[in-house]
C-alpha cells in the first residue's frame, strides 16, 4: 500500500494524539491515524496476546500497548484537554453484549455501510472497532447516540463508553482490514430528551435523586453571565456525588446536559466540557 499517495485522497488522513500505553494520561504525541491503522509494529504482540487464555495476562499485556484519542488531539487524555477534533468516532462491537455473532460475517456486513471508514479486529480477536466520520464533530455524544441507535436496530450493541471523546483506541493489527477512503461522514443526530419530558418521567416514577435534582436546579437559577460558574459548580457537586457511589455518572451528566440545554448558551460542546472538568475534580472531594 503507497501511503503518501493514498494520505492525499484517504479520508483517514487526520491526525490524532498517541499516548504510550493505556496507564499514561500525559505528554502525547501526534501522529497521522491512516499510518497507525496500517502499521505492523506491534503485530507480533497483539497475535501473542491472542494466543493467551489468562484474562489477568491478557488485560496486562493490551494495558502496555500505545493507544490512540481516535476523536483527536490533546493536550492531555480528558475531554478538557481536547486541541482539535479529528472528525472520528471510533466504536466498539464486543463480545459481551453481541454474544453469539460471528464478527468475520459481520465485518462484511458494515462493509456495506457508507459511513464506515475502517473496520478490523480488536486486541483480543473476539470483537470489532469501527472508525466513523462525523458531520458535526461539535455534537460528537448527539452523533454518537444515533450511531448506538442506528446499531441496536440491525441487532449490534456498541459500548456505551465510545461516547467520550478522549477514549482510548489500542494499537491493534487486522490481517483483513476494511478500509472506506471516501467513507460519508455520518449525519444521524440524537439529542438528550427535553428537560420537561425528563422531570415528568421523574415524577411519574419518583425517581429523582435529590443530589442530581439541586445540581439541576443551580442551574436553571444560573443568571446570565453566571451560567458557566454555576455550571462548574453543579457538575462539582455531581462528582463528589459520583465518587461516594450515591449517584450514577451516566444519569447525572445526561441531567446536567438537559439543564443547560434549556439555557441559552453559545456552546452546548463547551458547556460539555465545563460538565466533565467539574466532575473530574468534585471526585477529588467525596461528598460526606
Amino acid at each position: 500500500m503507497n501511503l503518501d499517495n493514498l494520505s492525499k485522497v484517504s479520508i483517514l488522513d487526520v491526525y490524532v494524539s498517541c499516548f504510550r500505553n493505556y496507564r499514561t494520561s500525559i505528554e502525547p504525541r501526534t501522529v497521522n491515524l491512516l499510518r497507525w491503522l496500517t502499521s505492523e509494529r506491534y503485530k507480533n504482540e497483539v497475535e501473542h496476546i491472542r494466543a493467551l487464555h489468562s484474562k489477568a495476562e491478557i488485560d496486562s499485556l493490551k494495558s502496555n500497548l500505545p493507544a490512540v484519542t481516535a476523536s483527536g488531539i490533546f493536550t492531555h487524555r480528558a475531554i478538557g484537554g481536547l486541541i482539535r477534533h479529528s472528525g472520528f468516532i471510533a466504536i466498539d462491537v464486543d463480545k459481551k453484549g453481541n454474544e453469539g455473532i460471528d464478527f468475520e460475517e459481520l465485518k462484511e456486513e458494515l462493509k456495506k455501510i457508507d459511513c464506515i471508514a475502517y473496520c478490523g479486529l480488536s486486541v483480543s480477536g473476539k470483537g470489532l472497532f469501527c472508525l466513523v466520520p462525523i458531520a458535526y464533530p461539535e455534537r460528537h455524544s448527539d452523533h454518537f447516540r444515533a450511531l448506538q441507535e442506528a446499531f441496536k436496530k440491525m441487532g449490534i450493541t456498541i459500548d456505551q463508553s465510545c461516547k467520550d471523546v478522549s477514549r482510548l483506541r489500542g494499537y491493534s493489527f487486522d490481517g483483513n482490514p476494511f478500509f472506506n477512503h471516501s467513507a460519508v461522514p455520518f449525519t444521524g443526530l440524537k439529542e438528550l430528551p427535553k428537560l420537561r419530558a425528563i422531570e415528568a418521567q421523574n415524577k411519574h416514577t419518583g425517581a429523582v435523586n435529590n443530589k442530581i435534582d439541586i445540581a439541576v436546579k443551580m442551574i436553571h437559577s444560573s443568571e446570565d453571565g453566571n451560567k458557566h460558574r454555576q455550571l462548574l459548580k453543579a457538575s462539582y457537586l455531581i462528582g463528589g456525588a459520583i465518587s461516594t457511589g450515591e449517584v450514577n455518572e451516566t444519569e447525572a451528566v445526561q441531567a446536567l446536559e438537559v439543564a443547560i440545554q434549556s439555557r441559552s448558551i453559545s456552546s452546548f460542546a463547551d458547556a460539555q466540557i465545563t460538565i466533565l472538568k467539574g466532575i473530574e475534580a468534585g471526585k477529588l472531594k467525596p461528598t460526606k
